[in-house]
């Protein structure tokens, strides 16, 4: 039960999804948080109980309900005694039984100190378990607390990119001139509706042969829009360029080949007619030469890419 700032969010990045984490997303998180130099402070009072689901089996699928109801009761009847109760187990477990221990018993001091070297260059403290000794990739772990607890291994892809559309549609308002920024921290997440990558340090890959940007307008324009967009292509051996055709709500409106990894400006005119207030502006990007590296054999990247985006801005004369 976290409550954070804005600005906590702005400097960590968005919650990442499990099949791209090592350990679960949550833990992720708060590791991107400590190296973004953020603090997490425990509330000097306890007033969340948790109740774990992971090492129970059909724990998601079941209907029992005894310790929520017999915690309900307690909470009701004496919620002072139960408070104090939980709060000495809480000690009573948190003591230390060898005053030289230094808590983490599962690796040597050397090997502790050769982890937190790691985590400050990026690495998660969690990784070495995974992937060494339990030869788990990024979303086997999640995967298997999923199977546990009764459920699919992963959500249906369909399931996710529904939520996905509705949070992008309540979310994508736009105000002329405002830049958006496809990096990890940035704030074009609100407007990516479909086929992008998770942000990187630069900026945000397409995802196959189709991207698409939403925003919701905040005001009419009075003149034609333009739509400024800095990019690079994904060239290597045997792909040489990268073809883009954009199009505004399903209207062809620019047409570009690029040859290079070099970021680029590139510029398109928005006709007046659709950049009215509270008007849906679709920016649909088609990219018939998207490629999977690992098979064109320059590395083991297995995604589909074609167009790196950096920033987009859309610029209009406004009332």
């Amino acid at each position: 039960a976290w409550l954070m700032t804005r600005r906590c969010l702005e400097l960590t990045g968005p919650w990442r999804p499990a099949r791209e984490c090592v350990a679960e997303s949550s833990q992720d998180f708060l590791f991107r948080a400590w190296r973004a130099g953020l603090r997490l402070t425990a509330c000097p009072q306890l007033s969340v109980l948790i109740f774990s689901s992971g090492s129970r089996a059909g724990s998601y699928v079941g209907d029992a309900d005894d310790e929520q109801a017999w915690f309900q009761q307690r909470m009701r009847s004496d919620a002072e005694g139960l408070r104090l109760r939980l709060l000495g187990l809480a000690c009573a477990g948190a003591a230390d039984p060898d005053p030289g221990s230094t808590g983490d018993t599962r690796h040597g001091p050397w090997m502790r100190r050769l982890l937190g070297l790691a985590a400050r260059c990026g690495l998660h403290p969690r990784a070495w378990d995974m992937r060494r000794r339990q030869a788990l990739a990024p979303g086997d772990y999640v995967r298997r607390l999923r199977l546990g607890r009764g459920l699919a291994a992963e959500l249906p892809r369909q399931t996710l990119q529904s939520a996905h559309a509705r949070s992008v549609r309540a979310h994508c308002t736009y105000a002329y001139g405002r830049p958006l920024d496809f990096s990890r921290t940035g704030n074009a997440i609100a407007h990516q509706l479909q086929g992008w990558y998770a942000g990187e340090d630069w900026g945000s890959w397409s995802s196959g042969t189709r991207a698409v940007l939403l925003m919701r307008l905040e005001a009419t324009a009075v003149s034609d829009g333009c739509l400024r967009l800095r990019a690079h292509a994904f060239v290597r051996r045997g792909c040489r360029r990268q073809r883009l055709e954009l199009r505004f709500n399903g209207q062809r409106a620019a047409f570009f080949s690029l040859d290079s990894g070099t970021p680029a400006d590139l510029v398109a005119a928005v006709p007046r007619a659709l950049l009215q207030q509270d008007a849906w502006l679709e920016i649909e990007l088609l990219l018939p030469d998207a490629v999977r590296p690992k098979r064109r054999g320059s590395s083991g990247d297995t995604r589909c890419l074609a167009l790196g985006l950096h920033h987009a801005v859309l610029d209009a004369a406004t009332t």
